[in-house]
Order: structure tokens, then sequence, then C-alpha cells
């Protein structure tokens, strides 16, 4: 059998799918964060969701075939009488032609982790209803674990806890909230909101309403990490600018509101609201205060959801650092870059110089800050016996492209443009990762999640400091 190619610019998880499914759907077209399948029965698309979440979206749209386009209404009759999927939500979409004339065919969504067995999956979640769909009867599905797939934040032991900000327009309604419930039972978290930078998965948010009600109102977790985007409208009565960070949610339980007072007193007075959403709350704080479901029938929910933060609220003395401090430092205690600098990126030349098993014994690494080249001052540069090694861009969180092309992000264009004078590798490193880029390389070839490192890791840092310049 011939061997299928792989597509040289396909994220990684969607190429292995593109090899699992090409033999039995015909390959419909792609870019690096996506890739679509057309088969007999549905026309599938697969997306690497925003947020660096892990999750993998996938629209699965049932075709009607030759006969007489079915209406609206039989559309959605049909999907009425279907039971409700192991995974996902069963709803209707249509497609207007270039003539005006609009289609309507059933819609299968899901979001499942980057390392579930995707044709196993169709199998299992598709075929069912796209059989049931062409006869136009009712699905026979057969019991699944979700849980093999499905990623839930509400799991995840919180690190920290944020105060999101909202006005009376981004005020979730009953009919938002409701469309919000049924979405989650499904596993699919599609409710985006402004964000702290240094945010994470699972950690807790209180969604606060400004005047008039000056009150946190609802309370969730967040399904993906802080991601940038400039073309999200935001929600607001007062223009805000697109430029901003952004999470998705769990779906929000609505609680007997906690007044501004409340939540000042249980900071220790230290609250303020002002600049852009996100505001760290101390575990203690959290400690302190009532949540009360405003449905009594959610308190249960809202007593797994609203869980004390576990992030460390202190930051270890630099001169004694070990590596397990190290990892274990929380991305909330660093609010600006300089923080970053100061407990992520001036530690590492201690780490990595010192001796152990996983380090071959080579010059030690010197970092010198702010070194100036023809186009600007690079964050800092690795140098040993005098010989520059890397360039080392800082940020609080590198602005990751949604598009998954590294060159339109505009912190790895920075970090390029110096690696290029330089002729060096360079090193981008915020408060969650380390991402490692060879000379000339448009995009990262490793990347290093801080709170999950280890000590073969900074092998991976000293590897291309003494051997990727030399490619």
């Amino acid at each position: 059998m011939t061997a299928i190619p792989e597509l040289p610019d396909l994220h990684p998880v969607l190429n292995r799918m593109f090899q699992e499914l090409t033999r039995d759907d015909g390959y419909s077209g792609s870019g690096p964060r996506w890739v679509a399948f057309l088969s007999a029965d549905a026309y599938i698309e697969f997306r690497i969701k925003d947020g660096d979440s892990g999750v993998l979206h996938i629209d699965a749209t049932l075709l009607n075939g030759d006969d007489p386009l079915p209406t609206e209404g039989e559309v959605l009759d049909w999907v009425d009488q279907q039971p409700v999927p192991a995974l996902g939500v069963i709803s209707l979409i249509s497609d207007e032609s270039d003539d005006g004339s609009v289609e309507f065919r059933p819609l299968l969504t899901f979001e499942v982790g980057l390392d579930s067995i995707v044709s196993e999956f169709i199998d299992q979640n598709v075929l069912p209803f796209a059989d049931a769909w062409e006869r136009r009867v009712v699905a026979q599905v057969s019991p699944i674990e979700a849980g093999a797939y499905r990623l839930d934040p509400v799991r995840i032991e919180p690190q920290n806890a944020w105060l999101l900000m909202g006005d009376e327009a981004s005020y979730p309604t009953a009919e938002a909230l409701a469309e919000m419930w049924s979405k989650g039972k499904g596993g699919i978290f599609g409710t985006d909101w402004t964000a702290p930078k240094n945010g994470d998965l699972g950690d807790l948010v209180l969604c606060y309403f400004i005047a008039p009600k000056r009150a946190a109102c609802f309370v969730g977790r967040l399904a993906s990490r802080p991601f940038w985007e400039t073309d999200i409208e935001v929600n607001a009565i007062k223009t805000v600018g697109r430029h901003q960070w952004w999470v998705y949610l769990t779906p929000l339980v609505e609680i007997e509101p906690i007044p501004f007072s409340t939540l000042q007193a249980a900071q220790d007075g230290q609250l303020l609201l002002k600049g852009r959403s996100g505001h760290y709350l101390h575990p203690e704080a959290v400690g302190r205060l009532t949540f009360k479901a405003k449905n009594p029938d959610q308190q249960a929910e809202l007593d797994r959801v609203a869980q004390k933060p576990v992030g460390d609220t202190a930051l270890p003395e630099i001169s004694t650092i070990t590596f397990e401090q190290w990892v274990q430092i929380n991305p909330a205690l660093l609010p600006l870059e300089a923080k970053v600098s100061e407990y992520i990126v001036q530690p590492l030349q201690k780490l990595l110089n010192l001796p152990s098993p996983q380090l071959r014994a080579l010059p030690d690494l010197v970092l010198r800050p702010q070194h100036r080249v023809s186009k600007g001052v690079v964050d800092f540069v690795v140098s040993a016996a005098e010989v520059l090694l890397a360039a080392v861009e800082v940020k609080l969180a590198v602005e990751r492209p949604g598009s998954g092309i590294w060159s339109e992000s505009p912190d790895f264009q920075q970090l390029r443009r110096y690696m290029d004078v330089l002729n060096l590798p360079g090193i981008l490193i915020d408060a969650h990762s380390i991402l490692l880029v060879k000379v000339g390389a448009d995009s990262p070839h490793a990347e290093i999640i801080r709170a999950k490192a280890t000590p073969e890791d900074l092998g991976l840092i000293r590897e291309i400091l003494f051997y990727a310049a030399h490619d």
C-alpha cells in the first residue's frame, strides 16, 4: 500500500488524524490548526481550539444526499427525536448558496482531548447519527465512556482565583445560561470572556459586574488558558478595544450576589478593580466567602466548582531557589514581565550550571541583561566563556497565534529579529512556559511547560544553547 504523505504545515495531532482518516474519507482541505474530510455521510472539520487547552473541536455536518432538500422544520423535527449524544450536542445548521437559497442540515459538535483516538471516536459518535439521518429514523447509539474523551476543567484543582469584569451588556440572559449548560453537559465550553494573561486551565473565576450591580454574580472555571485575539468584539456598554486576552469558561453558576464590600473585606481591604479584566483573589479571601446558588438545585455543582485555590501564595527566596521551587512558582504572583525575569529567567543561570547526571559538564552559562543590537534591545543573551549562545525574550504571556502560524505572533517576530541579527538560537519565556527556537526556524521546536518541567528539560535548554546554533 502506498504511504500517505504528511502535510508539513499541519499541527502534529492533525497530521495523525490525516493519516488515520484519509484512507476511508476524502481529504478536503487544511490549515495549520484545522483539517477537513468529506465522506459519503458527513463533512467533518477538526480544529485545534484556542487557549492551549489540549482540546480538539469537531464539527460533523450530516449530508442531505440527492433527494429533495429538507425544510428547516423537517430537520428540526428529526433533531428533536434523537437521543442525547453521550458526548457533544446535535443541532441544525444552515448554508446560504450564491443564488440566495438556504440548505438545512443536522450538525454534530464535539470537543475531545487531543490524545483521543479519532477514528474510533468517529465510528462510535458520528456514524450512528449519519446512518439514522440518511434513513430519517431515530439513531441507535451504544453507550460510550465519555470521560475517555472529555476534558473536565472542574476536576482540576484550581491554582488561583480571579475576578473577571463585566457590565450590564455582558450579564448572561436566562437563555444564554440555558444554552451554556446544555453545551456544557456535552463537554463543549464556548463561552468566552476577557481574562488575565497569567490565568491557567481550571482556575476559579468570579464574574463581577460593575455599577449598578457592583457584585460578583456568577462562578465558573477557566476552560482554557488565556489567548490573545484582536477580532472578537467585547460585549460592553462602553467601547472597549478588541486587543484583549480571552479565555473560555465552564458553564456559569448563578449565585446570590457577593457585593464589592464583602469581596474587599475578604481580601483584607486590598482590592482594586481598575485596568483589564482579571484581578487576583487570594486563596484565603476565597475561603472567607460564602457561595450560595440562586437555584438550590445547583448548589451541589456550585460546591464542586467553588473550590479554594491550592497555588502557592509566596515567592521563594531567589538566592537559595531550588529546581523544585522554581517549577512550583505561581504565575499569579508574577504580574509583570520584570517579575518573570527576576523569578523565572535569572534563576535559570544557577539551575543550568548545577552539576547533574542529566546535564553534561559544560562551561558555566552567564545571563547578560539588556543587550543592545542594531534592531533594539534583547532582554537577555546567554553566553559561556565570552561566546554568545542565545537570545532570550521575556513576556508575561506569549501572544500565541490563533492560526498556528508562529510568524504571525508579534512576540515570536520580535525574538526572530534579535536571533537573525545575532545569528543565534532563541528562547521565548513567559510565566508558564519556555519555547526553544533554532536558528532561522519559523516556529519553536520544543516547549517546556514550567509546572511540569523535569531535570531532563534543563538538558533540552543546554542542548539548544551549545548545539542548535551550529546545525
